[in-house]
């Protein structure tokens, strides 16, 4: 078994600057593949389930805006 937590579903909300409104826009014109977002900050965290041996709540520690690796993808509103 693999030691990595697994996140099967992410839903964020976005506060949009006028440059980060700009990013996303090249990003959905096809323009670029990648948008940079500098600082996230989580109002709610809630983990539902965790896939793994010998890990604790106390374990998972996250400091602020610092994330290494976070996989998402979009769906449509209301799925």
């Amino acid at each position: 078994m693999s030691h990595k937590t697994r996140i099967k579903k992410f839903r964020i909300e976005l506060c949009l600057d006028d440059e980060l409104r700009c990013k996303l826009a090249e990003l959905v014109n096809g323009h670029t593949d990648t948008v940079h977002i500098d600082d996230v900050f989580f109002r709610h965290l809630r983990i539902e389930e965790v896939k793994a041996d010998c890990l604790k709540v106390e374990d998972i520690k996250m400091k602020k805006g610092c994330i290494e690796c976070l996989k998402i993808s979009a769906f449509p509103p209301g799925s």
